[in-house]
């Protein structure tokens, strides 16, 4: 009998116990999310979705659901309620700075590369700086000169003079950009190479790529396009003088800072 009263006690106590125990389990604490706009204004509520560089909905107090452009936010912080004590949690989000309008300035190396007259692979090596001004996102000119090997070691050496177009398509920290160059490259001669004589030509270079980082300071360009170059070299051969033109096609690879 004593046996199963305490049994009974037993049973008693858990379940008075485990309604508690649930309740501690699903008791949690609620948050609040807190939007700064680079306004200075602020608003309260729950995120409901979040777009990165893009856009951020939130249902408001009250229930009303309102967009916010990633562009417009200063940061986010999330914070319980009745803690006054609580340190907010900060969200950061890197905001998007790139000047669309005034004067550019990009340095860049690429690397021409394709088959040359022999049918062998050639990777060439060029550097190149660009001065221009952005009217805006989607247009802006300028005027570069640069340095291309096309064949390293073998004096085929031009210097392009061009003007270029670019835009972005994307008002974002990373977007895709194209360019566009069309100018004249001059060759000369390089003794220690055995040529004698060079004169230039066409240089044309269309490239699509992407820019990254959206800053006003500076930011990272990364293109893959095509370029043509027209020259001729008068080349020493053990046979004599021989005058050769060339047509460089060539795969363009580029790497720049732009600033």
């Amino acid at each position: 009998m004593k046996i199963k009263l305490i049994l009974a006690n037993l049973l008693f106590i858990v379940c008075f116990l485990l309604p508690n125990t649930n309740f501690a389990q699903t008791d949690e604490i609620q948050y609040i999310d807190i939007v700064h706009l680079k306004d200075g204004s602020e608003f309260r509520g729950k995120i409901i979705e979040y777009k990165h560089d893009e856009y951020l909905k939130m249902e408001i107090l009250g229930g009303q659901v309102v967009e916010f452009p990633a562009k417009q936010i200063k940061k986010v912080v999330q914070q319980p309620y009745g803690d006054a004590a609580y340190v907010p949690r900060v969200v950061k989000t890197r905001e998007y700075n790139f000047r669309e309008r005034g004067v550019y300035n990009e340095t860049f190396v690429n690397l021409p590369q394709g088959y040359n007259s022999w049918g062998d692979w050639n990777v060439g090596l060029g550097i190149h700086h660009v001065i221009g001004f952005q009217f805006n996102r989607w247009i802006g000119t300028g005027m570069g000169i640069g340095f291309d090997g096309y064949a390293m070691g073998e004096g085929e050496n031009v210097i392009p003079v061009y003007a270029e177009a670019r835009g972005y398509f994307m008002e974002k920290n990373t977007t895709p950009f194209y360019s566009v160059a069309l100018g004249y490259g001059f060759a000369g001669k390089n003794e220690n190479q055995g040529i004698l004589e060079g004169s230039g030509g066409i240089m044309f270079n269309p490239n699509i790529g992407y820019r990254i980082g959206a800053s006003a300071g500076a930011n990272f360009t990364l293109s893959f396009g095509y370029k043509l170059q027209k020259a001729s070299f008068t080349e020493l051969r053990w046979n004599g003088e021989v005058k050769r033109d060339y047509t460089y096609n060539r795969l363009n690879l580029k790497l720049g800072l732009l600033f």
